[in-house]
């Protein structure tokens, strides 16, 4: 009997303890949000926007290193403001600390508790960060701007990057260990950017003292130049060399031309532009003046291996048929004329076929090309 009494004496504990524990995860006002943490030398500073509740009163923030036991709490009147910032002067050093902010109100209700992590600037790891940010370079290229930088002493770092695309803020992070210290950014319109450098992994908190500002007007998609292009294959050509044969469809002249063998089509070609190239669309040029070329259907594919069998870029155009581009070349204009795809893709290699056309010609064009860049 007494051991039953126990065990019911123990359930209504157990009860209450549960209540209790629900009261306390239970949060009324909203949590605050975008929580950032800025480190300056002996210094930290948080900003965050408050939550938008009657009463709101005051932040609680209680901060520590992380691997102390003791805590200090301080309190951060806020009332109707809107955002908020506190700097905290923290001594020079490597211990990483912890600040946990919970909003309240004049009445007791208070937000769950947010948290971020940091430390003030090490001073060799900030020289470091900033001898990287001044090697870094910007350059427009076509829809874009590539960005390049140089870390000589492969410091474990953040490159941070804020722009403004289509009207909206973003912000993007790069591995300034990457093992080519390039990347390209996509953009349309001009645009500002606000380069700097962040501390990763061990280390939190750990920032370059300053920034860089760029102004970019990215180029639109330009014609790439032939100069390291090559025949690397062709079906059929009317002559090895001169006027007909297949090096005449690169030769960025459109008083030549490559003429294939096959009347109605299944003729094709690879080149092989010599490096890799950042494509944005395909284009044909007739031979200068001579209307009799009407492709009704052809297919561009690209790559980086020399067996074109294995490229997983294949684009199909199309007068008639369903499922692939609608578009024939129009045998009445001069000039090149654009075959688009849905986004840019990378290669060296690319081939042009001739799916359809005329029963009474074989494939014949001026120049065939490339709008985009090298990637390199």
């Amino acid at each position: 009997m007494k051991k039953i009494h126990f065990l019911f004496i123990l359930l209504i504990v157990c009860i209450h303890g549960c209540s209790d524990s629900e009261e306390k995860l239970s949060y009324t006002i909203p949590p605050l949000d975008n929580l950032q943490l800025v480190s300056g030398e002996n210094q930290i500073t948080l900003s965050w926007d408050n939550p938008d509740y009657p009463g709101l009163s005051y932040v609680e923030i209680e901060y520590a290193p992380v691997t102390a036991a003791n805590v200090k709490t301080i309190r951060h009147d806020v009332n109707s403001e809107k955002s908020s910032y506190i700097s905290f002067d923290i001594p020079k050093g490597q211990e990483v600390y912890k600040f946990i902010l919970t909003a309240f109100s004049s009445s007791g209700d208070q937000s769950e508790p947010q948290y971020v992590k940091g430390k003030p600037f090490t001073y060799d790891m900030q020289v470091d960060m900033n001898t990287i940010l001044n090697t870094v370079e910007v350059e427009p290229v076509s829809n874009g701007v590539k960005i390049s930088w140089n870390n000589a002493k492969n410091i474990n770092c953040l490159m941070k990057i804020v722009y403004t695309t289509n009207n909206e803020t973003q912000t993007v992070f790069y591995d300034a260990l990457q093992t080519v210290p390039t990347i390209t950014i996509e953009l349309n319109n001009p645009s500002n950017l606000v380069i700097s450098m962040v501390g990763t992994n061990g280390a939190e908190g750990i920032n370059s003292s300053f920034n860089k500002e760029f102004t970019v007007n990215p180029h639109k998609p330009y014609l790439v130049p032939k100069k390291t292009w090559k025949v690397f294959a062709v079906s059929t050509q009317i002559a090895e060399s001169g006027n007909g044969s297949a090096d005449c469809a690169i030769d960025e002249n459109l008083f030549t031309q490559w003429q294939a063998t096959q009347k109605g089509g299944n003729d094709w070609i690879i080149i092989d532009m010599g490096a890799p190239v950042i494509i944005e669309r395909f284009a044909l040029a007739r031979y200068w003046g001579d209307s009799s070329n009407s492709a009704w259907d052809v297919t561009f594919s690209a790559g980086n291996d020399t067996d074109s069998n294995s490229w997983e870029h294949v684009f199909t155009y199309s007068n008639q048929k369903s499922g692939v581009f609608k578009q024939e070349f129009d045998r009445g204009r001069d000039g090149n004329q654009s075959y688009l795809i849905p986004e840019p893709i990378t290669a060296r290699y690319f081939k042009y076929r001739t799916d359809r056309m005329s029963g009474s010609f074989a494939t014949h064009y001026g120049e065939i090309s490339v709008y985009g860049y090298y990637a390199n």
